[in-house]
C-alpha cells in the first residue's frame, strides 16, 4: 500500500524544492557513503523546509551516526531488513523513533529481490545490472570497514535466488551483471559452486552475459578457481594489490596479498582472461619517499592495465582509525 518513487540524481538530474513540490512525498529517504554526506545534507533540508520527514541508511550513517543525527529525523543503523519493516508500523501509528539500529546479521534468504520492474523505463541509463551474493569478509585489513557493517562470517544469498535475479535483469537488456560482494571469493566453496551454475546459466543466453566482482588477489593460487570464473565469462575484477611494500601489506594486515608472489599471481589471473581492476595505496606508515618508484616498477612488470591509486585513509571505526 505504499507508493515508493525511486529518484537517482545522476539519472534524473539534482533534487530541487520543485523536485519535492512535484512529487508531493511523505518520506524522503536518502542513502549514501560517508562522501555522499554534504548532498545528503542538501536533501535533509530541502526535504525539511517542505515539512517532509527525512530518513537515511547506509554504510555512511553507520559507519558515524553522529555525523548525521542533526540533520534527518530518523537514522537508520546498520542491515535493515527488520528494521525498515518496523520504522512503518511505528510511523503508520505516529510513534517512530529517532534511531533504529540492527543488531542481527539476517539471513540473505530473507532479503527481498529489487523490484527492477519499478525503474523499468530507466534501465537504458545503466551500464549494468547488480546482484549481490554475499556479506561479510573473513579478512581484516586494517583500513577496511567491511567487517564492523557485515561481520566477519560469510552469509550467502541461495544460488537459485541469484540465478533468478541475473535472469530478471537480463530481460532488461542488461547482460553485464557486476556482483557487488566486497569479497566474491571469501568462501571458496560456496564461490565454486555458484560459479559452476553460472557457466550453465550463460549456455542459456549463448555466451552474452558479462560479469565482474571483487575479490582477493590470493585466488590466484587457486587454478581450478580462476579457470571457472573464466568460464562463466568474468572479464573484470576488482583486486586490493594496495602495495608492492611487503611490510606496510604486513603491519596494514593485509596479509592474504603476501601468499606466493604478488607479480606472478597478477600475471596467473591475466593468463586466464580476466582483467584486472587494481587498488593500489601509498602513505602506509612503511613508506618513505621510494614508494612512487616502486608502485611504478611494480606496475609495470606485473602488466596491470587499470590501476586506481589513493592516499591511505582511515575510515571511522576501522582498526586504523582507532
Amino acid at each position: 500500500r505504499y507508493d515508493v518513487q525511486l529518484w537517482d540524481e545522476l539519472v534524473h538530474g539534482p533534487i530541487s524544492p520543485d523536485t519535492l513540490h512535484r512529487m508531493h512525498p511523505d518520506l524522503v529517504g536518502v542513502t549514501g557513503y560517508k562522501h555522499h554526506l554534504p548532498r545528503c545534507r542538501f536533501i535533509a533540508r530541502v526535504a525539511k523546509d517542505a515539512g517532509i520527514i527525512t530518513a537515511i541508511g547506509g554504510p555512511g550513517v553507520s559507519g558515524s551516526p553522529y555525523d548525521y543525527r542533526a540533520d534527518f529525523d530518523v537514522l537508520f543503523i546498520n542491515e535493515a531488513e527488520f528494521t525498515w519493516g518496523q520504522f512503518l508500523k511505528d510511523w503508520e501509528a505516529d510513534s517512530f523513533a529517532a534511531e533504529y539500529r540492527q543488531i542481527d546479521k539476517p539471513d540473505l534468504s530473507e532479503t527481498p529481490i529489487p523490484r527492477w520492474e519499478s525503474i523499468s523505463s530507466d534501465m537504458r541509463h545503466y551500464a549494468m545490472g547488480v546482484v549481490q551474493t554475499t556479506r561479510g569478509c573473513p579478512f581484516d585489513c586494517e583500513f577496511c570497514d567491511v567487517i564492523y557493517l557485515f561481520g566477519r562470517r560469510m552469509r550467502h544469498k541461495p544460488i537459485p535466488r541469484i540465478l533468478e535475479e541475473v535472469r530478471i535483469q537480463a530481460a532488461f537488456g542488461l547482460t553485464n551483471i557486476f556482483f557487488c560482494d566486497d569479497e566474491f571469493s571469501g568462501d571458496r566453496k560456496y564461490a565454486k559452486e555458484l560459479l559452476a551454475e553460472l557457466i550453465e546459466l550463460n549456455k542459456e543466453y549463448g555466451g552474452e552475459l558479462v560479469f565482474s566482482t571483487q575479490m582477493t588477489i590470493a585466488v590466484a593460487t587457486d587454478d581450478e578457481f580462476l579457470s571457472m570464473l573464466s568460464e562463466a565469462n568474468f572479464d573484470l575484477v576488482f583486486m586490493g594489490i594496495e602495495s608492492p611494500n611487503e611490510e606496510s601489506l604486513k603491519n596494514a594486515n593485509k596479509r592474504q596479498n603476501l601468499r606466493g608472489d604478488l607479480v606472478t599471481n597478477i600475471h596467473a589471473t591475466l593468463s586466464h582472461g580476466i582483467g584486472i581492476r587494481a587498488g593500489m595505496i601509498v602513505g602506509f606508515d612503511d613508506d618513505d619517499k621510494d614508494i612512487f618508484r616502486m608502485h611504478y616498477k611494480f606496475i609495470q612488470k606485473s602488466c596491470l592495465t587499470s590501476v586506481a591509486i589513493n592516499m591511505l585513509k582511515a575510515p571511522l571505526g576501522t582498526p586504523m582509525w582507532i
